[in-house]
């Protein structure tokens, strides 16, 4: 599942390259959650088409809680049904309104900005694989992006997340950070 996980956001790179404008416009102005959805959903619709996955919905509630996840992919893994539940997030490495935003900010917000709120939301869920993937105007870089995810687990014991993707291997105007939540 990680893995297939893994392709999808690989391939949805080629869809945020032909935004390079978009992406500095985030940077500068403003955290657009939304647009990222929006980009994400003919994605979907044109992986489940070809076959890459069986099916995708959004704002899906889970359980009784009632609280939503933004997007559930089906997905056939080694001939059985799987879910992947996955929750958005787009943050601006950068300065807003005389502030410094730093990636330290989103992993210790305990508000809607930051993935705490996500990962309580995900400790209601009992089925599937837990991911929070997250666009980042500005690649934070590995160390940086390391040393965060590493901080939080060692804050958060359980349950913990772990980085499935490298900011290595993305240019300075974003990074697509794929945590999986364990």
């Amino acid at each position: 599942m990680i893995n297939h996980i893994i392709n999808l956001v690989n391939c949805f790179r080629k869809v945020l390259e032909l935004h390079n404008e978009h992406l500095d416009c985030f940077y500068r102005y403003s955290q657009v959650e939304g647009w990222l959805k929006g980009e994400l959903l003919p994605f979907l619709e044109e992986k489940k088409n070809a076959g890459t996955i069986i099916n995708f919905d959004t704002e899906v509630r889970p359980n009784t809680s009632g609280q939503r996840v933004d997007i559930c992919l089906e997905i056939l893994n080694g001939g059985f049904r799987s879910y992947a539940w996955i929750e958005l997030k787009q943050w601006r490495i950068s300065y807003e309104k005389g502030n410094k935003l730093l990636l330290s900010y989103y992993f210790s917000d305990p508000g809607s900005a930051g993935i705490k709120p996500e990962i309580k939301k995900f400790e209601k869920i009992n089925s599937g694989n837990k991911y929070i993937l997250i666009l980042m105007t500005r690649n934070p870089g590995k160390a940086e992006w390391l040393k965060n995810v590493n901080k939080f687990n060692k804050k958060t014991p359980h349950p913990c997340i772990k980085a499935l993707t490298r900011p290595e291997e993305y240019p300075d105007r974003y990074f697509l950070g794929l945590l999986e939540i364990l």
